[in-house]
């Protein structure tokens, strides 16, 4: 399933953002889910997070409100979206 998180949150550089796909791809991995890949994006106000998470659907769902949590202020959904076929950060100002 695709999720999107809409968040204030945003990482400082690429290279931290990066360093958040990795660690939010072993969280999932410990519950037994597949993360990725991970797409990380402006939005209106707000900067948005896609990704694919494969496992059971309920399980899927409660991490994404965990991760969603982290990210707060932020709000989720399942969304069609096209994302890159691999981890990509397009947001203004990093480096």
């Amino acid at each position: 399933m695709r999720y999107l998180i809409a968040t204030a949150a945003r990482p400082k550089t690429l290279h931290q953002g990066y360093i958040m796909f990795d660690k939010i791809r072993d969280e999932a991995a410990v519950a037994g889910l597949v993360a990725g890949p991970f797409y990380w994006t402006e939005g209106p106000r707000c900067s948005n997070l896609a990704f694919d998470l494969e496992g059971d659907e309920s399980m899927c769902d409660t991490f994404v409100r965990q991760l969603t949590f982290a990210l707060m202020p932020a709000k989720w959904g399942v969304t069609s979206d096209k994302i890159p076929s691999s981890d990509y950060i397009d947001l203004r100002g990093l480096n």
